[in-house]
């Protein structure tokens, strides 16, 4: 892709350089062919080299050429440039993607077919017939196909390599494991051989050393073991006549302390039953408080709906009150109508005298309307102070509730706690009572145990004296084995 891109500069350089002998025209075509390789130039530099990548890349043998062809108008070299097209295309090959030379391909059969027909002189120098342009076409397309072959070809060919080297080389890594395997296997056999036969000769050196170590050991362990029985046969018997009289003394005591044990538990039940009854006293207690708690809930919930029913009461006064300043903003107008009524019953002479009655009337009923609507409101202010004050005692009443509330909830805590602990206490003494029975129980089973004492001590008595027999037995028998075990 890089070769690519440089032999597109190479173009614009050879274009830059006609620049000067040829004109304007040749610069701008120098600049077009700069501007053609950026992109694949900023492609190259970034590393990219995808499908997208070889496609752009396509133009620059699609238009160079082009270019090529449209200087070399005054050199009459235009036919001679259309030759460049078949190496540009061939340099796509590298890429070994068919699609890059397809599209190249295309892109130059266009620009032979639309100029052909637009501008002629541009691209052949002279008019041109179409049948020349089809075979110009025709070729190129042929030489594109072609090369999009070969490019597919090499594409396979570099695929089925890789995965041939990838093989191979995972052969060798196999080959390379297998060898490396092999010859840690004999190096570890090699070794086990060495240790297996450095133990053997180690193991039947200390098999001697152990025998020769046994013998040593049990002749002075079968030695001291049986001087040790003798000792121990002689302070078994003095034992014994120790242990008879010890006996005796523990039966004695024994019974003393049953006695004991059995008034202790009587005094712990005594105690156990007390404590019940407290229990029994702090739950009913723990009752009463439980109620009381009731009954403040039910105290603060009627004080919440007194205070409740003191705020609507408050509510429906200000409503009242409302309608009666209505009544009597009412009672003013009629009163206000009923005197117009009478100016114009007036200025009607004998023909209103009738109607000025009635003004007189709706005036009269207006007045009376007006002081009923007063007195209403001076009763509605009276109420609702009251109910100001029935709501702030209202609220009083609701706060000593909590007070209340919240002492009663420590008192039956507090009750709640004591009787627990009673509980405790109780279950204590319960127990202790318990314990004191069973030490009492235990103490007869130890005077009996006293009693059996001294029968076993005259037992261990006949047993000391078999047993310094028995110490004189072994001891010569001892003394045959470690000789037979040193013959050995």
């Amino acid at each position: 892709m890089v070769s690519l891109v440089v032999a597109g500069w190479t173009v614009t350089a050879i274009l830059a350089v006609l620049a000067l002998p040829l004109g304007r025209e040749t610069g701008i075509a120098a600049l077009a062919s700069a501007l053609v390789n950026a992109l694949p130039t900023y492609q190259a530099r970034t590393g990219r080299e995808g499908p997208g990548a070889r496609l752009t890349l396509s133009i620059v043998p699609a238009i160079q050429p082009a270019l090529l062809i449209f200087v070399m108008d005054a050199g009459g070299l235009q036919m001679e440039m259309h030759l460049y097209f078949f190496p540009a295309l061939a340099g796509l090959v590298w890429l070994c993607d068919p699609r890059p030379v397809l599209l190249a391909g295309a892109l130059i059969a266009a620009h032979h077919v639309a100029l052909a027909l637009a501008a002629p002189e541009w691209t052949y120098g002279r008019a041109v017939h179409m049948g020349d342009v089809a075979i110009h076409v025709i070729a190129l397309l042929a030489a594109a196909v072609t090369l999009a072959l070969l490019a597919d070809g090499l594409s396979r060919s570099l695929a089925g390599l890789g995965e041939a080297r990838a093989q191979a080389a995972g052969l060798a890594d196999s080959l390379s494991a297998g060898e490396k395997a092999l010859a840690e296997a004999r190096a570890s056999a090699r070794r086990e051989r060495e240790v297996h036969e450095s133990e053997r000769r180690a193991s039947e050196e200390a098999r001697r050393e152990d025998l020769a170590r046994i013998a040593r050991e049990f002749e002075g362990n079968v030695g001291g073991l049986t001087h040790s029985l003798v000792a121990t046969a002689q302070l078994l018997e003095r034992t014994t006549k120790a242990l008879d009289t010890v006996a005796r003394e523990a039966g004695a005591r024994a019974g003393e302390v049953a006695g004991a044990a059995e008034s202790a538990s009587r005094a712990a039940s005594t105690v156990a039953r007390g404590i019940g009854e407290l229990s029994g006293a702090i739950a009913s207690i723990a009752g009463n408080v439980g109620q009381h708690k009731e009954l403040t809930a039910r105290a603060a919930e009627r004080s919440t709906s007194g205070g409740a029913a003191v705020g609507s009461l408050a509510e429906h006064s200000d409503t009242i009150g409302e309608a009666t300043r209505a009544i009597a903003r009412i009672a003013e107008r009629t009163n206000l109508l009923a005197l117009n009524a009478a100016i114009e019953a007036a200025s009607a002479g004998a023909q209103g005298k009738g109607f000025t009655i009635v003004a007189q009337e709706v005036k009269s009923l207006a007045r009376q309307a007006g002081e009923a609507a007063t007195e209403i409101d001076a009763f509605l202010s009276g109420i609702r102070s009251g109910t100001l004050d029935a709501q702030t005692s209202f609220d009083g009443i609701a706060e000593v509730i909590a007070e209340l509330d919240q002492a009663a909830r420590a008192i039956r805590w507090d009750v709640e706690h004591q009787r627990q602990s009673a509980d405790t206490i109780e279950s204590h003494a319960r127990s202790t009572a318990q314990d004191i029975g069973e030490m009492a129980m235990r103490s007869r089973a130890l005077a009996q145990t006293a009693e059996n004492a001294g029968e076993l001590a005259a037992e261990l008595d006949r047993a000391a004296a078999a047993l310094l027999g028995h110490a004189q037995d072994l001891e010569n028998s001892a003394r045959r084995f470690t000789e037979q075990l040193r013959a050995a």
